[in-house]
């Protein structure tokens, strides 16, 4: 994958960079440019969530990756802090994290949704296996609920470049719940600056890597804005 490449070199850089500051000889000859692409990221918007969390007759297994996969939806956070959360991490109606990535604290509001999640689960958060097996699992809860929407996949593989259809749930993973998070508070009117306190995104770019609006859906929200009324 073409930006699979793209983080190595970055590696390689980074390390170049370094073993320069401790005073060996780095040569810079060789330059290579290489762009990161689109990933073909999904989001899932909140009529797609809602139908998620009405599934019925899941399994034990199903149940856990499904609450958890909508905390993510609803907080912006990693899996890997999601996916680790308790009843500690709960302070009044809000949630307390220090994120494992970056170290950042942030507080987010809870959902009615997480309340009811609770609910179910007896007060506590669901415990969760591997992120291979969640991602596996969501995949089949995703298309139970029936988010099939064809999506044009299209990404370089080695040198060639590789398009093929596939079904929206195909493509759903952990890490699509911090970007439907990210994106259905940005399309809601929540200003960027708070939504990033709530993901811990420390710029501007880097957070609207996250936002997945297409241009059908730009329109529909332009369309209610002043200037075009």
């Amino acid at each position: 994958m073409q930006n699979t490449v793209v983080a190595i070199l970055d590696k390689i850089k980074s390390s170049l960079s370094k073993a320069k500051r401790q005073g060996y000889s780095v040569s810079y000859d060789l330059d290579i440019d290489i762009k990161l692409e689109d990933a073909n990221a999904v989001y899932l918007n909140v009529e797609e969530l809602i139908k998620i969390n009405n599934l019925q007759t899941l399994s034990k297994e199903a149940q856990a990756v499904r609450d958890m996969f909508l905390v993510g939806c609803f907080t912006g956070m990693r899996f890997s802090d999601y996916s680790k959360l308790t009843t500690d991490n709960i302070i009044k109606k809000d949630i307390h994290v220090k994120t494992r990535k970056t170290g950042e604290r942030v507080v987010i509001p809870m959902h009615p949704i997480i309340s009811r999640i609770l609910d179910r689960n007896n007060g506590s958060f669901p415990r969760l296996k591997s992120e291979q097996a969640f991602n596996m699992c969501l995949k089949r809860i995703c298309k139970k609920a029936k988010i099939t929407d064809e999506i044009l996949y299209e990404r370089t593989i080695g040198t060639k470049v590789v398009r093929k259809r596939m079904k929206k749930y195909e493509l759903v993973t952990s890490h699509t719940a911090r970007r439907s998070a990210a994106t259905n508070m940005y399309l809601a009117g929540i200003p960027a600056a708070r939504i990033m306190l709530l993901t811990g995104h420390t710029t501007e770019q880097s957070f609207f890597k996250y936002i997945r609006i297409n241009k059908e859906e730009n329109a529909k929200t332009l369309s209610e804005h002043p200037f075009f009324n």
